[in-house]
Order: C-alpha cells, then structure tokens, then sequence
C-alpha cells in the first residue's frame, strides 16, 4: 500500500510557476489560497511562482543546498533558505491525500493557469519527505531520485489504439518517448480545456511500498 503525500517543485530557467496538481491534491490545493486567492500563489505553503532554479542543472542532486528549494518552498526571498532542513518552515509533512497500490498505474490531474511549454516529470520518496527525516537537500533529492515514475506505453492502451486523433481530451496518448518514458510533453497551446486542464497516467514502481510516500512534480521548461 502506498500513502501518497504530495509535494510540488517547478524547475524553471526563466518562467513564473502558473499551476497545480488537483488530483492528488498537491499540497497548495489542499492549504487553501488563503489571502492570495489561487492555489499557485504565495499564501499556498509552497509558492510556485517563486521557485526559481537559479541556473542550476538538472535532476538536482548535488547542489542542491545553494539552489532552489526541495518541495515547493519559496527559496528565494524566503527567511529561512539558510536554516538547516530540518528548521525550514515549508520541509514539513501534510496529510495524506491518496492510497494507491504498488504497480498500479495511477492517473494525475493537472490544472495551468499559464503555459511554459517543456515536461512533466514525477518522483517518489519512500517513508515520507521532510525536514525531520533528512538534513541536507540532497539526501531528500537522493530518496526522491530512486523512484522516477514513468508513463505508461499508450500502444499497450485501448483508449489510445482506438483514438483517430491526438487532442484535449486525450492527449495523455502522445507517444512515449523512448529515450525518456519519465517525461509527460505539454502540449501546444491551443489543447486543453479552460483554464488547461490535463490528465495523465504513470505507474507506480512494482516493489514500492511505503506508509506515506511524497510524490514530487517536476516542470521543467
């Protein structure tokens, strides 16, 4: 059994973060947007909008520490970006927001509110991620790095052999990248519903069990 506790990170090189995950509720969805009235925005524990990578590479697992926060915190700006992890006020556990079973392909909700082009990518830590269990960012990277979920291959899919087409309401069947089956492509800009609603499915590694797990969203652009 897998308990799902969602983190979010947007790894951007020039972009503001404009988007969440609605299902499993990332943990901005599930705080509320309190005085800043959308769930991206800064009163979200975890400002989206104010992640920035600060030209480091990635997957970030290495420099982690003079980079960018490791789960949706504000790390520029923020007061506490210097404080060990364990002393950073968004490094802290939520509820659990979903139960999935090992192996299980699993399907994601993701509402932009802007377009940045680029990729989609998920990682899962096992045990739970925060501040308490780990004192440096890149052991929470490490832990996060060992479970990169990947996508389905849409030719194995009914729904996808019997599709004419590829548009908004089932643009989860783009075909896979074989050289990166972890990545999810946005689309162009004109597909989506309002408000650019998308769906996709990636699977849950076959031996993962953990009692939770931080699921991390990755955007890179």
């Amino acid at each position: 059994m897998l308990l799902i506790l969602l983190s979010i990170f947007s790894l951007f090189t020039s972009a503001n973060g404009h988007g969440f995950i609605s299902n499993p509720a990332a943990r901005n969805k599930v705080a509320g947007p309190a005085n800043d009235y959308c769930p991206q925005c800064g009163n979200s524990v975890g400002a989206l909008q104010r992640i920035h990578a600060k030209g480091a590479p990635f997957p970030d697992n290495h420099d982690a520490e003079g980079t960018h926060g490791l789960c949706g915190d504000p790390w520029e700006g923020a007061n506490d970006d210097l404080l060990p992890l364990n002393q950073q006020t968004f490094m802290k556990e939520g509820p659990v927001v979903a139960t999935y079973s090992r192996g299980q392909t699993v399907e994601i909700d993701m509402h932009l509110t802007v377009h940045h082009w680029g990729h989609f990518e998920f990682r899962v830590c096992e045990g739970g991620l925060s501040g308490e269990k780990y004192s440096t960012q890149k052991a929470g990277q490490d832990c996060l790095n060992k479970n990169l979920l990947v996508r389905p291959d849409p030719k194995t899919r009914t729904e996808c052999q019997n599709a004419k087409t590829i548009d908004a309401s089932n643009y989860d069947c783009q075909p896979l990248d074989g050289s990166h089956p972890e990545r999810w492509y946005l689309p162009p800009q004109s597909y989506g519903t309002d408000g650019m609603n998308y769906k996709m499915k990636f699977k849950l590694p076959d031996n993962l069990t953990c009692n939770p797990c931080t699921m991390q969203w990755n955007w890179i652009t």
